[in-house]
């Protein structure tokens, strides 16, 4: 067996009828070896932070950075609907099923193929079961591939994989591969140990646990578990001193650029330099937190990507070259203009970076790990105050509070996770439509107002120009900017319905349910929609998230 592909820059896909649900009550520990919980030199785990830092071990444990993998439990899995206890066997169509013990998680497939499922990914939008690969004979090969059913949690449902994605249906599934892509981004410290097409992958954490962000650490925990040394190097005493090795990394000390950096080794959109040693060791011994992004990756961009064509990053772009799926925010934070100052070094302090809005340990919420007061005017007015109260900034009227610098400046062009995501790439000029895009005037006032409409032409556009249009929709913008076109909306949701991607058809189902004003019956995604005439970009599109 080969190793599944190259080492993919995308992630997965998802739908599904629920049916009969049988209790199940037998209780089996399970252990899984692979992939390994096996720190190397220099780390030690999540686990090993704990005793020193419970509260900050609290707030990540509560973050879904933390989810990115777990071992199936009652706590990691998302709950299935109409199963007492969460526990009992649910079937998703004639020959597919799961079944949860309590403590072994169990996927059926197609054919009647069954296996225990050693972890899953994710819990904030959708989770995805792992099943393992076998060769010929039945073995496992340390690699694992999803199950054919995503659950869904915002309508606490299965549906099928292929459905959960943007993917042209006339083409063959894409098969996706964890110890040989997903598992960067998924977990800390990681090793697939590829040896001739077999793997034995192993991790410091399953998830992003605390070493991704303040580097290896089993130094500082070795000395400090003194109760002298820790006095030695309190406040009072400050770092000076200390060997570079014991001092963790704080990304809000750092400078902004150093900062953004560690999110952007997974937040970016990249290839390694060297393939052959990531199958090995991954980046061990090549890059640690603190590094650039670029110290042992290739960062992929508009002009670099046709060099690396066989990643399947075609659709990843805009005309304009900006990112147009979601995931990627350190590339899209880097080509803005508030990013560190141009032809200055990694080291200086002006700019922004990530964490001057997210925060791991004291989020206003998980749902975007965003900063108390964060989530409107405040992130910008920090250093745009006299810019806010300009004539240009007015232009909707002071009473209208429901718009903020975010709305226009980092407006909602980006697709992922089965909805409509804010662009990170900050935009000086909203009012300006580039490469053929349209500009933030445009993504609210879509079908209506002072700025020339651009829905139609989204509606004619690609897989990924209708996925868009499906998600703004259904915004509070647009249907405040759009109030005095409710007609031309249905119409747009009626072609919509009848998209042929399955993952348009569920994002517009999603945005239908939040536009009650427009009177429509809900709309099930799933069946194959009936032939219709309108036109469309034919041309096949991926987004891989």
């Amino acid at each position: 067996m080969g190793r599944g592909g190259a080492v993919a820059v995308g992630a997965l896909a998802v739908a599904a009828g629920v049916g009969a649900v049988i209790p199940y009550s037998a209780n089996t520990s399970v252990q899984f070896a692979r992939p390994a919980v096996a720190p190397s030199e220099g780390y030690l785990g999540a686990g090993g932070c704990r005793p020193c830092h419970e509260s900050a071990y609290r707030s990540w444990h509560a973050s879904f950075h933390r989810t990115m993998t777990a071992r199936p439990s009652a706590e990691a899995l998302l709950p299935w609907r109409d199963v007492a206890n969460g526990r009992g066997t649910l079937r998703l169509d004639d020959s597919s099923s799961v079944d949860f013990d309590g403590s072994a998680l169990r996927a059926r497939e197609k054919g009647g193929r069954e296996e225990l499922v050693p972890f899953v990914t994710g819990k904030h939008r959708y989770q995805v079961y792992w099943l393992p690969v076998r060769d010929g004979q039945g073995r496992t090969t340390g690699q694992f591939t999803p199950f054919s059913w995503v659950f869904l949690a915002e309508e606490r449902r299965f549906i099928p994989r292929t459905s959960a994605f943007v993917a042209d249906p006339a083409l063959p599934e894409t098969h996706v591969y964890w110890s040989s892509n997903c598992i960067q981004c998924h977990t800390t410290d990681f090793a697939p140990k590829e040896v001739e097409g077999r793997f034995d992958p192993e991790v410091a954490d399953l998830g992003i646990a605390c070493e991704s962000c303040h580097g290896p650490s089993a130094a500082h925990a070795a000395r400090y578990r003194s109760p002298l040394a820790r006095f030695a190097s309190s406040r009072f005493f400050g770092a000076e001193g200390k060997p570079a090795d014991e001092i963790p990394l704080h990304p809000a000390h750092m400078a902004p650029a150093k900062s953004a950096a560690i999110c952007g080794r997974c937040h970016a959109l990249t290839l390694p330099k060297d393939e052959n040693a990531w199958f090995s060791e991954g980046y061990r011994g090549r890059e640690v937190a603190g590094d650039p992004v670029e110290r042992a990756r290739i960062l992929l961009g508009p002009s670099t990507t046709e060099a690396h064509a066989n990643v399947g990053t075609e659709n990843f772009f805009d005309g304009a070259g900006r990112l147009r799926v979601t995931g990627r925010e350190y590339q899209a934070l880097a080509a803005s203009p508030c990013f560190s100052p141009r032809g200055h070094g990694a080291d200086d302090r002006r700019g922004i970076t990530c964490t001057d809005c997210h925060s791991m340990h004291d989020p206003v919420s998980a749902d975007q790990q965003l900063k108390a007061h964060k989530d409107g005017d405040a992130a910008c007015t920090q250093c745009h105050s006299n810019e806010a109260t300009s004539a240009p900034h007015r232009l909707h009227g002071t009473a209208n509070s429901a718009i903020s610098c975010v709305d226009c400046h980092m407006p909602k062009r980006v697709y992922g996770l089965l909805g409509v995501r804010r662009s990170h790439q900050i935009e000086p000029r909203p009012d300006q439509s580039l490469g053929g895009t349209p500009s933030a005037c445009q993504l609210c006032h879509l079908t209506g107002g002072p700025v020339p409409a651009r829905a139609h032409a989204l509606a004619e556009g690609d897989a990924a120009d209708r996925v868009l249009l499906a998600g703004l929709l259904g915004t509070d913008a647009v249907a405040r900017a759009s109030h005095n076109q409710l007609e031309l909306q249905k119409d747009l949701f009626q072609g919509l319905a009848n998209d042929p991607y399955p993952a348009v058809r569920l994002v517009t189902a999603r945005s239908l349910a939040r536009r009650p004003d427009l009177g429509l019956p809900p709309l099930d995604p799933l069946p194959a929609p009936p032939h219709d005439d309108r036109r469309r970009n034919p041309a096949p599109v991926t987004l891989s998230e």
